[in-house]
């Protein structure tokens, strides 16, 4: 209300927050619950710019890639990344989502330039592992990029074909060029860059 006044705190763990940087809501009349569905409504925004202040943002891709696909065999799994994509009003025709077992799109998996594999260890037995990497060398091509998170080493020892597919993948180090920061290397430690040879 335009008759409330508000004093942003100056000390304390609270003492950050201004009037550019924090959204005054009155707990007696919206509770957490309340607070969460305006936000999700796009009502209240809990992020802002920090060039300009404005409070009217929305999501940024951190790709230039033509077309962001992402292969998951679980149909619940593609039914909350479709509402997330929905939610966010991403581009449709740039972000899709295949309710598909991966060796099924060996078309998706030879087109694509850069794959992020999960790792498989939960999700299937130690055969269909085997299989899936032996699809991967067969349909990845030469010079593609594959982003796992756990290293490559340790996946193809635990399945043993260590031997056998070692010399596919090149390690790359993930680097930063001028201007670029790509991201903190601590948040993402157990994150491994390959190169397809």
């Amino acid at each position: 209300m335009a008759s409330e006044t508000i004093v942003p705190p100056t000390v304390g763990d609270q003492a950050d927050c201004n009037e550019v940087n924090t959204c005054h809501v009155d707990e007696f009349l919206y509770d957490v619950e309340e607070v969460e569905k305006l936000a999700k409504k796009g009502k209240l925004k809990r992020q802002y710019c920090l060039d300009c202040n404005s409070r009217n943002i929305t999501a940024y891709y951190f790709s230039n890639a033509g077309t962001i696909i992402g292969v998951e065999m679980n149909k619940e799994c593609c039914e909350v990344q479709e509402k997330i994509i929905n939610q966010y009003s991403m581009n449709q025709n740039r972000i899709k989502v295949i309710h598909s077992d991966v060796m099924d799109r060996s078309d998706i998996v030879a087109s694509s330039n850069i794959i992020v594999a999960n790792v498989l260890d939960f999700f299937v037995d130690i055969e269909k592992h085997k299989k899936i990497w032996y699809f991967f060398k067969q349909h990845i091509k030469k010079g593609s990029y594959l982003i796992c998170n756990r290293s490559i080493t340790d996946t193809l020892e635990s399945i043993g074909l260590s031997e056998e597919l070692i010399d596919w993948l090149s390690i790359c180090k993930p680097c930063r060029q001028e201007n670029e920061i790509f991201f903190d290397l601590e948040d993402f430690m157990d994150m491994h860059l390959y190169k397809v040879n």
